[in-house]
């Protein structure tokens, strides 16, 4: 354990975790002792803070060899190991995962290791509102879906259920609504995705999440980018208008905030595009549709502005006005 105590402390340096890291059998050596280390003692503390100093960017790049050590199937052990789900063991593994797991070579691979996308979602569901392990596994789970690969595998698994429930039960300004978003966000960029979300109440969680957001909440335009993707496919038109898509999109296409209003005009630009064949079109111009996109193709310094002249051409070029 004395032992274990210098290694943490040397880990903690940035100039020396790559020649720590390379030093010969120092990780077989340490993956053993993680093993063997019993539930909640010092020993597995120390080992776990050791992979998490190890695994950070700073200095050097130990992410992809510690993978292939077989890391990551240690750290699992070791968070299901443990009975307190708040403590420093489990914390401290779930932070060495979000390192793991922030390298795009990791990522594939770390989804279809054994246990990990289960022991994450376990954290999730039984995790503290707020606390640092609820946050770890979110960042985790965030940096996994920045792969196109792991998208449509991640919602087999049926994260997009558990993530809509979390987002309507989080604080709107929250760091842990952020990374939800952020998900699906991700997730919804698949096309295969994006019916599945709907239905699942995808877009009527990132509307009320939009609803709820405070002017200048980073929020509310990560919320209403998943709106702005989940709008991207023929099926979904109707279904985002009845769950109020259309309406928070009109509403934000008003926003002095021109990142804002940039995804607001995208919404009715995708709402107007994919919606040929189901009626959304017409539904749209009932909704007052029209007059909003006028009013932004008057104002050309707005960043929507491209959007929205994609909408009106779609709009009232093709469909008579009532």
């Amino acid at each position: 354990e004395a032992a274990l105590s210098v290694l943490v402390s040397l880990s903690m340096c940035k100039d020396t975790r790559c020649g720590m890291f390379q030093a010969p059998r120092l990780g077989e050596a340490l993956l053993r002792a993680t093993y063997a280390a019993p539930p909640g003692s010092g020993r597995l503390l120390a080992a776990v803070n050791i992979w998490r100093n190890l695994s950070d960017t700073g200095g050097c790049d130990n992410r992809v060899p510690m993978f292939r050590l077989g890391l990551p199937e240690a750290l699992v052990a070791a968070v299901r190991g443990e009975t307190d789900r708040e403590g420093e063991v489990v914390n401290a593994s779930l932070n060495a995962l979000t390192n793991l797991a922030s390298h795009n070579a990791n990522r594939v691979p770390l989804l279809r290791c054994g246990g990990v996308p289960e022991a994450l979602v376990g954290v999730i569901r039984s995790a503290e509102p707020g606390s640092r392990s609820l946050r770890a596994a979110l960042v985790t789970l965030t940096n996994l879906s920045c792969h196109k690969d792991n998208r449509v595998a991640m919602m087999r698994l049926g994260l997009a259920d558990l993530l809509v429930t979390l987002t309507l039960t989080a604080g709107p300004d929250t760091k842990h609504l952020e990374a939800v978003l952020i998900m699906l966000v991700n997730l919804s960029a698949m096309l295969d995705c994006r019916l599945p979300m709907v239905r699942c109440g995808a877009a009527e969680a990132a509307v009320a999440v939009v609803r709820a957001c405070a002017p200048g909440c980073k929020n509310l335009e990560i919320a209403l980018k998943t709106v702005q993707n989940l709008s991207a496919h023929e099926g979904t038109g109707m279904a985002l208008i009845d769950q109020g898509g259309l309406e928070v999109a009109l509403g934000c296409a008003r926003n002095s905030d021109p990142r804002v209003s940039a995804v607001a005009a995208g919404v009715l630009s995708n709402l107007a595009l994919y919606g040929r064949r189901t009626g959304v079109r017409r539904r749209m111009l009932e909704e007052g549709v029209a007059d909003a996109i006028r009013t932004l193709i008057d104002q050309p310094e707005r960043t929507g502005l491209s959007a929205a002249k994609a909408a009106a051409f779609l709009l009232l070029r093709r469909i008579p006005s009532p």
